[in-house]
């Protein structure tokens, strides 16, 4: 395309199908300087690691678009007996996608519900992986260390694995902080 990287991600943070709480994040979460830093570009085959409400998947999708493939591992709602939550937000992310085709028509959307539903697809398929405020409750759940060998197994040799975390305190114990 004609605009670089960084000058997608900007408009993208301010576009009018974000609404004004997530846009006003903005300045919290740094998404120009959080997406470079992680060596987002143009051509990769980017994968965000449930997305929740989509907060991050707002940006990455319209910035991607035409320009690389952008896939969503989200919540497998197949697999039964998980946080009820789950299913709501996993219905709220597809009507946001059907709702505006000309943003989010490219997003390939993949089921992910460790330990039942644990593959993320082709080994050596992903440039980038993506995850934002997630660990924490994998740490919890006891399945942090399933995860990250399946994000080893499906990035490409030298791709990038992106993991944005809460902040701890200095010397924090994870097993504590996870709970919170």
């Amino acid at each position: 395309g004609d605009l670089s990287v960084d000058a997608r991600i900007e408009r993208a943070m301010l576009g009018d199908h974000r609404s004004q709480e997530n846009i006003d994040r903005n300045r919290y979460r740094h998404p120009v300087g959080t997406l470079t830093f992680l060596g987002l570009e143009d051509g990769m085959t980017v994968m965000e690691i449930w997305p929740g409400a989509g907060w991050y998947t707002e940006i990455l999708a319209p910035v991607m678009r035409n320009e690389g493939q952008f896939i969503v591992a989200a919540y497998d709602v197949d697999v039964p007996d998980q946080p009820q939550y789950r299913y709501g937000l996993q219905n709220r992310l597809l009507e946001k996608f059907a709702s505006r085709p000309e943003i989010y028509d490219q997003v390939a959307v993949i089921p992910f519900s460790p330990p039942e539903s644990a593959s993320l697809g082709e080994a050596g398929s992903i440039d980038l992986v993506l995850t934002f405020r997630n660990t924490h409750g994998w740490i919890g759940d006891g399945i942090a260390e399933l995860i990250f060998a399946e994000f080893a197994r499906v990035l490409k040799p030298g791709g990038i694995l992106g993991v944005v975390q809460h902040r701890a305190k200095q010397g924090a114990d994870p097993m504590q902080t996870a709970e919170m």
